[in-house]
């Protein structure tokens, strides 16, 4: 079964497999300690531990079901908000191209998507606004330089 990462609301990694969402709970030299995220509320006692490539041990001692839908909205989140930093779409064009790859038991537990991407740009630093003269015109150092960091248009 493929494990996947993604980020929390606060930014920290949590691990998918199986279709339950794991936290980090610990590291040790070679390996990695997940605990269910439902430990605090549930107090399950699924664990997963992982080295840099694979799942090495997985105890499958939840007291509750695997929420496969949580677990792709939350993958599907963590990709829109990807995109939304990386293209200069639309936010309604950036839904689209997620929505139209995803169930539809996932795509009912996707809410408020435009307001997601709009606030990650936001905190990313946001793109330029389109000026309406030459005046207006202020590119940050970013947008002035090319990939091989030759000087672009400047």
């Amino acid at each position: 079964m493929p494990r996947q990462f993604v980020k929390s609301q606060k930014g920290t990694d949590q691990l998918i497999y199986k279709g339950f969402i794991y936290l980090l709970e610990k590291r040790k030299p070679g390996i990695t300690i997940w605990r269910c995220v439902e430990y605090e509320n549930s107090k399950c006692r699924g664990r997963v531990h992982t080295n840099h490539e694979n799942v090495i041990f997985d105890n499958e001692n939840h007291n509750h079901t695997a929420r496969i839908g949580v677990a792709k909205a939350k993958e599907a989140m963590n990709e829109i908000k990807t995109n939304a930093r990386n293209w200069r779409d639309t936010p309604q064009a950036i839904v689209a191209d997620t929505v139209q790859t995803m169930p539809d038991y996932v795509a009912v537990r996707m809410r408020y998507m435009i307001r997601t991407i709009n606030r990650t740009r936001k905190a990313d630093g946001g793109h330029p606004t389109s000026p309406r003269n030459l005046i207006d015109l202020h590119l940050p150092a970013a947008y002035t330089v090319t990939a091989k960091n030759d000087n672009f248009l400047l």
